[in-house]
Parts: C-alpha cells; sequence; structure tokens
C-alpha cells in the first residue's frame, strides 16, 4: 500500500497518502468481515443501514520502549466504549500512516481469504483485461439508465 512514484513533467513526486482515505477502506473491509457486527448494531436494526462508526474505531497505539523513536500500531475495535474487543490489528509501523496502511493490509488479506464465503460467488461474470464484473449488473444499469433518460418529468 505505499506510494508509488509518479512522474510529472520532469520530477517524480510520491502522492500524498490521505490518512481519511485509508480509515475508510478499513471500516469498508470491516463491515463486510465481521457481518455479524453490522446485523447487531443498532442503527442496522432501526433503520437498515449500517454505519461503521458506530460499530468500529480504529486506534493508534505508539511505543518507544528502550528506544529514542516510536512504533505506531493501528487497531480496529468494536464494542461499547467499557468493553471493547480488537477485530484487527495491523503491524508496528514507523509512522502512523504506515500503521494505517498496515491495518488495511490486514483486513485486505483477510477479506482475500474469506471473500467467496462472505460475499458468494459472482453471479454472471464476465472477464476483463485486469478482472472480472458481474455482467448482469451492468446490463441492468443501462437498461435503468436508459429508463431514466426517457422518462418524462
Amino acid at each position: 500500500m505505499s506510494a508509488t512514484p509518479v512522474t510529472t513533467g520532469t520530477a517524480t513526486t510520491l502522492p500524498e497518502v490521505n490518512m481519511q482515505g485509508l480509515r475508510e477502506q478499513i471500516f469498508a473491509n470491516a463491515m463486510t468481515l465481521y457481518p455479524q457486527l453490522v446485523r447487531s448494531s443498532y442503527q442496522y436494526n432501526c433503520t437498515g443501514i449500517a454505519n461503521a462508526r458506530e460499530i468500529f474505531e480504529i486506534v493508534v497505539t505508539a511505543s518507544a520502549y528502550d528506544n529514542p523513536t516510536y512504533t505506531y500500531t493501528a487497531i480496529l475495535v468494536s464494542g461499547s466504549a467499557l468493553g471493547r474487543t480488537m477485530a484487527a490489528k495491523g503491524p508496528a509501523s514507523p509512522s502512523v500512516t504506515s500503521a494505517l496502511e498496515g491495518l488495511l493490509r490486514t483486513t485486505c488479506e483477510a477479506l482475500g481469504w474469506f471473500t467467496e464465503t462472505l460475499l458468494g460467488e459472482m453471479q454472471h461474470p464476465e472477464a476483463s483485461d485486469s478482472g472480472i464484473v458481474n455482467f448482469q449488473m451492468v446490463e441492468q444499469g443501462f437498461h435503468f439508465a436508459h429508463v431514466q433518460r426517457h422518462m418524462k418529468p
């Protein structure tokens, strides 16, 4: 997940890592990895809409031990304020950003193990040059867009 150099003109720069984007993707992965927590959440039971921030929090710890520099660890937790449970933990890292990247890699890897178990097999798969898409969902989107374009206001 480390930033890949980007060449712009004559200079090569590293794109800025967006910590909020890392957090959002960790939350999205967590919502898929832990469906039992989503189903038992208050907001989901009241509205049918899940809110990752009601279910999960991401905390970052720092420790120096006998070293003058800190190492940081990002941890995904769930539960009430007085009864937190660790859901996932990334590796010790030299910065907060790299700690979040590590937690994201951890949740990505877990999703890789269980994707078909959690999401089922893809129906109507169509191979592309870089992956697979659910072709029926694409077709339905085109039909919906066509119908919407031809509706009278």
